[in-house]
């Protein structure tokens, strides 16, 4: 009787084969048997299971991070927009009120009261763009 590899080995298909053509050899050393390959096939749906979930968890998650990074862009954008808008009108404003013949004392409590009406509230925002309007109307006052 010859065993499996030989039978391979000469050309013979497995489906050829009887149930009796092929004598098993014993479990080589690291081969598992039944009872751990069940045990295998359990822990490979739960897996499978576990894979599809954070598969699921990585598809929604970075959907929501490109459309934050997005919203984040936009925002930038709008910022940086609002910003120019706001130094160019300030300097324009300081270049009018020097012409007027406004001390810069003046102009400065002129447009900080300006600043302040439209935004009233006292916060790190308010104060960091409140210091860009001083430089920016220092810089076009001094500029004119």
């Amino acid at each position: 009787m010859s065993n499996f590899e030989d039978l391979s080995r000469e050309g013979v298909a497995r489906d050829e084969l009887g149930p009796q053509s092929v004598r098993m050899a014993p479990p080589a050393k690291g081969i598992i048997g039944p009872a751990e390959l069940d045990d295998l096939r359990e822990h490979v749906g739960e897996a499978r299971v576990r894979t599809k979930e954070l598969v699921a968890l990585y598809v929604a998650t970075s959907a929501r991070a490109n459309a934050a990074l997005a919203r984040h862009r936009e925002a930038t954008a709008a910022q940086e927009e609002a910003r120019t808008a706001l130094s160019s009108c300030v300097a324009r404003y300081a270049t009018l009120l020097r012409a007027l013949g406004e001390p810069p004392e003046r102009t400065l409590v002129l447009i900080k009261s300006a600043f302040n009406e439209a935004a009233p509230r006292q916060d790190d925002d308010h104060r960091a763009a409140l210091e860009d309007v001083v430089k920016w109307i220092v810089e076009a006052y001094y500029a004119a």
